[in-house]
């Protein structure tokens, strides 16, 4: 059951995995020699940043790549530090990291309000149903900057018409789904949407807001990983 008040050391415990989660994908991520990581900063943090990451700049990062957008703002190249069994850590040279699988934000840092946590009762519905819509859901998420912990969402979700999204002048045929979230121990609905691939169901666009206060956060796939 959801408490602001779950003890002091688990609380102190959880800030700091989450102020430690930049931390350990920056290392990570500067570990390999191969990564001239000055050269990413660079490239994802130009001086004059345009709206959005350009064909040309995407392809200079031999790595797999998200765009992201914070509130609507300029789009911000991510690039992939780590894959563990599907979980996927991005970081950036702004000091920003996502956890994702599936699509999904799980975990993020960086952030002025930050999800620290995901937890599914049975299952992330997902990638559940990869290319229909999905039954009901119910996730515990934790969110330090709101004081809470283990607080749980339900989920539900519909199917929109199939839809051609461009990423990066790539016509890709996508079908919307649309999850409707209801968190009724902070009195929070939300919506999140992900666009996924028509055939195969792999989620190329998202809309994921990550707590009460935001930040929204749009991500799209510019170089997907390596699969196998």
């Amino acid at each position: 059951m959801w408490s602001r008040h779950n003890g002091l050391h688990r609380a102190l415990t959880r800030r700091h995995a989450l102020a430690m989660l930049t931390a350990v994908v920056l290392a990570r991520c500067g570990s390999n020699p191969d990564i001239d990581f000055a050269t990413v900063r660079q490239l994802v943090m130009p001086r004059d940043r345009p709206r959005d990451v350009s064909r040309e700049q995407a392809a200079q990062v031999p790595f797999a790549t998200i765009g992201i957008r914070v509130d609507g703002g300029a789009q911000t190249m991510l690039v992939l530090a780590t894959d563990t069994g599907g979980d996927l850590l991005w970081t950036s040279a702004a000091r920003a990291a996502l956890l994702t699988r599936g699509g999904r934000i799980l975990q993020s840092a960086g952030f002025r309000e930050n999800l620290a946590a995901t937890r599914f009762q049975d299952g992330d519905a997902l990638m559940k149903a990869p290319q229909a819509s999905a039954a009901p859901s119910l996730r515990f998420i934790d969110l330090p900057d709101a004081g809470g912990y283990s607080i749980p969402v339900q989920a539900s979700y519909s199917a929109e018409d199939a839809v051609t999204i461009n990423v990066l002048g790539t016509p890709l045929r996508t079908i919307p789904l649309v999850e409707t979230n209801r968190c009724a121990a902070l009195n929070w609905t939300f919506q999140n949407i992900f666009w996924r691939d028509a055939s195969t169901g792999f989620v190329w666009r998202s809309s994921q807001t990550i707590s009460p206060k935001g930040p929204v956060l749009e991500i799209e796939v510019l170089r997907p990983p390596l699969s196998g």
